[in-house]
This record gives C-alpha cells, sequence and structure tokens, in this order.
C-alpha cells in the first residue's frame, strides 16, 4: 500500500494543501491522532476475550430500558436501597457503547446517579480491573471519554443473554406466587 493515493487521501492532500501553513500543519496531526486511535480500537477488538461472544439481540433501547425500569424501582422503594454505582455506570457505558455514543467521564458520572467523588471512585476501580477505557479527547485536553473494554462489552453481552435466555424459559414468572388467585 505504500506508495498509493486513495482518492480520499488525495482530497486530504488537496484540502490540507488549500489550509496551508501551520492550520494544515494541526490537521494533519489530529488525521494521524485520529488514525492511531482506529489502530487502537480495532487491536484491543480483536484481543481474545474470556467470554464467549454472544449474539443476543440485546440494544440501546433494552439497556436503557432497563435502566429505566432501576430507576422506577428506586422511585417506589427509595435509592438508598439498591444504591450500586458500579453496575449504573457499566450498564450506562453499555448503553452508550450499543448506541454508539461516545460518554464523557462528567457525563457518566451524571448518569450514574451517584454522587460525583463516589463515581470517580467506581470509574477508577473499574478502569484499574479492565472493565472501562479512558481515552483522552485530542480535540479538547480537559475531557476525557469513557468506554467499555472489550472484555466488559463480552460479558455485558453474556449477562444479558442470561437474561434474556431466563425469560424465554419462565424463569422469571412468579405471577402465582405473587397475584393473589381466585381460586380460594
Amino acid at each position: 500500500m505504500a506508495g498509493t493515493t486513495s482518492m480520499s487521501g488525495q482530497m486530504k492532500l488537496g484540502a490540507r494543501a488549500a489550509i496551508g501553513g501551520e492550520v494544515g500543519a494541526h490537521v494533519y496531526k489530529l488525521e494521524a491522532v485520529v488514525e492511531d486511535l482506529k489502530a487502537a480500537l480495532s487491536e484491543r477488538r480483536h484481543q481474545s476475550l474470556p467470554f464467549k461472544a454472544s449474539t443476543s439481540p440485546v440494544t440501546a433501547a433494552s439497556v436503557r430500558q432497563f435502566i429505566k425500569d432501576r430507576r422506577e424501582r428506586d422511585s417506589i422503594f427509595g435509592r438508598d436501597l439498591f444504591s450500586d454505582p458500579a453496575w449504573d455506570i457499566l450498564l450506562e457505558a453499555f448503553a452508550s457503547h450499543l448506541g454508539q455514543q461516545r460518554l464523557s467521564v462528567s457525563g457518566l458520572c451524571f448518569a450514574s446517579r451517584a454522587p460525583q467523588t463516589t463515581a470517580l471512585r467506581w470509574i477508577r476501580i473499574l478502569e484499574e480491573r479492565g472493565l472501562l477505557v479512558r481515552v483522552q479527547d485530542p480535540m479538547d485536553g480537559r475531557r476525557s471519554w469513557v468506554e467499555l473494554s472489550g472484555t466488559a462489552v463480552s460479558g455485558m453481552h453474556a449477562h444479558f443473554a442470561t437474561l434474556s435466555r431466563s425469560a424465554s424459559a419462565g424463569e422469571y414468572d412468579h405471577a402465582e406466587s405473587v397475584v393473589p388467585s381466585d381460586r380460594g
């Protein structure tokens, strides 16, 4: 591939020449950063994962519904009974992953509904355990993006596949034991 220039490469070179000078040099550097990020993401996605790849039909919408259901539970029984910031962070990051949306550290803290210091502590713990990856924003050094690691994505798919199988098998159908019967 060395020595060949694609049409998009020629367009980039032309655009860079048109911009000219110092700005063109910055554009060139940013393009190199983007290419490095793409290569790193591609490499990380192809690493072997400890979980079997899932074909579960989990979607961003279904994970968002799961989050909404958890919040409904909190509104009924109170948030203090069901505090689980690590799980809330993973759920939010998984929904963003499925929706192909970027998630900033501050956005993840807000979405977790935990106090900011608590959310930051859990983000750090999840990073240390290899479940979250922090990526510096190349356009704004003050901002970092957070995404699930390949291991975490695979694990979340496995978890939701298990939930789906359990629901399909009727394991969550406890209506008879919860709802009073008319049979006396």
